[in-house]
């Protein structure tokens, strides 16, 4: 009779070593809630294979002609970007912490929204890329969950917008030249016209590798106010003490609101312009009155440094 030997368990495996070091990378949940994807202690560790930090696929298009060799380009098209995590959730706390700790990290993976990931490189420039989570390629397990401390999945998702955004870059507050008294005192009633100002050292610069469309915001007082980039122009008419008009070009959106309410029909002239990649443009802008102008538009880049 063959006898039986029990012997100890042995330890759990160690997690698997940190591939990144010097690149701080993190995702802003679909849930709001934020995690660290180089963690160092219990947490989650994306492993080497990580895709969607280079650049996006592009549709390119051509034509041919007969009796002419090769094809000219037409054009093309950025396609959405497929992201893909190879990563180990792992907490040593037991496997009740484990069981805890995973459902929370997949709670901020809800396929139904977007989330960010950001990535910063050792020169501190971090860019961000809006993701929506679409599964875990139906992982296959081979013990019980939580058994050993960690477990590794592979994490798909997608950008539908494929490019990655740098940190938002503000212009300073343009502003008219000061009223100014043109009858002299005694001479008539008090009048002080507003100052219709070109601003010729006006410009803007975008860094990225696409196009920047800009969001101009203006506030009052000013009764008429026109920007315009490389010869396309928008403008609106008046804006009392404290108003607010938000005009955002993105052509996603497009749309000008003034208070919080659409007056996106009301804008006097409606030939949005973006900022061309890595460039640095001048600006037109006409503007009546005592008010501010301001630009604001995030960079747009291939890569992810």
């Amino acid at each position: 009779m063959a006898n039986a030997f029990w012997a100890a368990p042995s330890a759990p495996p160690a997690p698997p070593a940190n591939p990144w070091p010097g690149v701080s990378m993190s995702w802003h949940g679909t849930n709001g809630t934020a995690w660290d994807l180089c963690s160092d202690e219990s947490g989650v560790r994306l492993a080497p294979g990580v895709t969607g930090l280079t650049t996006p696929p592009r549709d390119r298009y051509t034509s041919q002609s007969a009796g002419v060799p090769g094809s000219r380009n037409r054009g093309g098209r950025t396609a959405e970007r497929e992201v893909f995590w190879p990563l180990a959730v792992w907490e040593q706390s037991g496997t009740a912490a484990w069981l805890e700790y995973d459902a929370a990290f997949w709670a901020s993976l809800n396929p139904r929204s977007t989330g960010v990931w950001r990535v910063t490189p050792p020169s501190g420039q971090w860019r961000e890329l809006t993701c929506r989570p679409t599964g875990d390629g139906n992982k296959a397990w081979d013990f019980a969950p939580g058994l050993v401390g960690w477990t590794k999945y592979g994490v798909y998702l997608v950008a539908e917008d494929p490019f990655w955004y740098g940190p938002e870059i503000t212009s300073p507050l343009w502003t008219s030249a000061a009223p100014v008294d043109f009858i002299p005192p005694g001479g008539g009633p008090p009048y002080h016209p507003g100052s219709a100002t070109t601003i010729d050292s006006a410009k803007l610069t975008n860094p990225g590798d696409e196009v920047a469309w800009p969001t101009w915001t203006v506030t009052g007082p000013v009764d008429s106010v026109q920007v315009s980039v490389d010869g396309h122009s928008v403008g609106y008419g008046e804006l009392i003490e404290g108003d607010v008009l938000v005009i955002d070009t993105d052509p996603r959106v497009q749309t000008a609101t003034l208070n919080g309410v659409d007056v996106t029909g009301d804008l006097d002239s409606y030939d949005f312009a973006p900022i061309p990649a890595g460039e640095t443009v001048p600006l037109d802008i006409v503007m009546v009155g005592g008010g501010t102008l301001q630009a604001s538009y995030r960079p747009r880049y291939d890569r992810a440094w």
